[in-house]
């Protein structure tokens, strides 16, 4: 669900300077229940209170980056579960690989439903949401605890390997996947939709292609998350994370090996590479700031998009240890708990028709309708 503010509506004239923060609260009048009496209400960030702006979340304009400290003797370390004992937990939340096809009740279990020790997951979303039963997140967390203390966080990437999609095969609909970070704990065997931890902050993104030919250990693609490397590495936890996508097409669904499977694609397990080097003495501490123009060129309707995959060679493995201009976008910050889809669904306007169960892709958001939020949606409780 998308909700348009035009800037006249809040008093400007258009979209402030880059980088430029606003504070941001919702409440949600949530009314799925059959009696149509008023439900209490629900809150962004959880913590939110009406009137008081310190509770609410923040809303940056802009693709946020990340500046590195000064350092010497950098030397990048490996994190992949199975590689020297290491443990790497993820989970996949929603409709899995077959739009929760399994013989099981979408309106009732659903929003309870885990997947725990799956080989493949599956990152999908769409505007029609009568298909919410596609939709799916995927969680991970990496742990930190065996690298060297007191370094500096030069930079950090993500990479998960594609092996197939939703969709016929020879139409290519490109994915805008973004990762954010998470400040909570979980337990894979317990994790769903329903009480999967709120994000902490988006901060990357990258293009997934449909997969254009037979690849059996899968196609590698990257993410940055050197903010949130940073930002886990100097607390003393863990690097948690959650990829979601914003697509609005059908047939968007984006399959990756997860971190159980077999040894015969141990290569193509999560895989996070963090480079940490020598603080230099003149260096200040790591900031966070947002980017002045975007590195991601927007894509044309339906075009497929080409992005480099990325090598894992050169190694250092660590031993085991326990708005567009007039109009203010919000459908990428928000991801809906199961129970809010029922609320959309009686105030949703449909604005194409399906056919065949195929439409072109959207456009991919340039960095000017790309936006940046702290904190998410609420939990529901229900399923």
């Amino acid at each position: 669900m998308t909700y348009h503010l035009p800037f006249a509506s809040l008093g400007r004239s258009g979209p402030p300077p880059q980088g430029s923060a606003w504070k941001l609260g919702l409440k949600v009048h949530n009314q799925d229940n059959a009696s149509d009496t008023p439900l209490s209400l629900k809150w962004w960030p959880e913590t939110e209170q009406d009137l008081v702006p310190s509770s609410w979340g923040a809303l940056l304009f802009g693709l946020p980056t990340y500046q590195a400290p000064q350092t010497t003797k950098n030397m990048t370390y490996t994190v992949r579960n199975g590689l020297n004992n290491q443990v790497v937990t993820d989970g996949m939340v929603g409709g899995s690989l077959g739009c929760f096809n399994h013989g099981l009740n979408r309106w009732t279990q659903f929003g309870g439903q885990s997947y725990p020790a799956a080989t493949r997951v599956n990152i999908q979303n769409e505007w029609d949401i009568s298909d919410w039963n596609c939709f799916s997140k995927f969680y991970i967390t990496f742990p930190l605890n065996a690298l060297p203390p007191g370094k500096g966080v030069v930079s950090a990437k993500v990479t998960l390997s594609e092996f197939g999609n939703s969709g016929t095969k020879g139409q290519p609909t490109p994915s805008l996947i973004e990762v954010a970070s998470v400040n909570e704990g979980w337990n894979p065997a317990t994790l769903s939709w329903n009480n999967a931890p709120l994000v902490k902050e988006n901060i990357s993104r990258s293009v997934v292609n449909t997969v254009s030919g037979q690849t059996v250990f899968g196609q590698p693609y990257s993410w940055d998350v050197s903010q949130a490397m940073a930002d886990a590495y100097a607390s003393g936890q863990p690097l948690r994370l959650v990829f979601y996508s914003s697509d609005s097409a059908y047939n968007t669904g984006k399959y990756f090996f997860a971190s159980t499977v077999g040894d015969w694609n141990a290569q193509g397990r999560p895989t996070l590479q963090a480079t940490l080097g020598n603080i230099a003495t003149s260096s200040t501490a790591s900031v966070h700031i947002p980017a002045s123009r975007a590195t991601l060129a927007a894509a044309a309707r339906g075009q497929q998009i080409a992005f480099g995959s990325y090598s894992l060679d050169n190694e250092q493995t660590i031993t085991p240890a326990k708005v567009d201009g007039h109009i203010l976008y919000l459908a990428p910050l928000l991801i809906l708990p199961a129970s809010l889809f029922f609320l959309v669904w009686t105030l949703r306007r449909r604005r194409f028709l399906k056919s065949s169960h195929k439409c072109a892709s959207d456009t991919i958001p340039s960095a000017s309708n790309w936006r940046h939020c702290s904190g998410l949606m609420p939990k529901d409780s229900s399923t």
